[in-house]
C-alpha cells in the first residue's frame, strides 16, 4: 500500500452507506484525492453506550486496511457478538478479483496536489 487514500465521497453519503443515524454528528472532512498518512479521515465505529454507529476516523497507518463486505460490518464494529476466532478470520485478504487497480500520476507523491485527476488511470509510468 502506498500510504495514500482518497475521500471523494461527501461525509453525509458515508453516513448513509453505513446506516449511521441522522442525529449523530457529521464531522467536517473535505473531499481529498491525495490523503497522506498524517491526515485525519473519518472512521465508522460502534458506540456501545448509545447502541448505534457513529462517524468519527483516525490517522492512516502503514498497514493494509481491512476491506470487509457489508455483511461483516456488524460483527467487526461490535454490534453483533463475535469471538476472537471469528474476528481474526475476517482479516483474510480481500479477493483480488473483487478489486480494481491502475497506475496513477506521479503527482500523487506530493500532498500539495489534491484534485480528482489524481485518481484517473495513467498509462505513462
Amino acid at each position: 500500500m502506498c500510504g495514500r487514500v482518497r475521500l471523494s465521497s461527501d461525509v453525509s453519503e458515508i453516513k448513509l452507506v453505513f446506516s449511521i443515524p441522522p442525529h449523530r454528528p457529521t464531522p467536517n472532512f473535505p473531499p481529498g484525492w491525495n490523503v497522506a498518512p498524517t491526515d485525519q479521515l473519518p472512521i465508522v465505529r460502534f458506540d456501545a453506550r448509545a447502541s448505534e454507529r457513529s462517524l468519527d476516523l483516525a490517522e492512516l497507518h502503514n498497514r493494509m486496511p481491512v476491506v470487509l463486505v457489508p455483511e461483516m460490518w456488524p460483527q467487526w464494529l461490535g454490534e453483533d457478538p463475535a469471538d476472537a476466532r471469528q474476528l481474526k478470520a475476517m482479516l483474510a485478504p480481500y479477493p483480488s478479483e473483487e478489486m480494481t487497480c491502475w497506475p496513477v500520476s506521479v503527482r500523487v507523491g506530493n500532498v500539495k496536489n489534491n484534485d480528482p485527476s489524481l485518481i484517473e488511470p495513467n498509462s505513462a509510468r
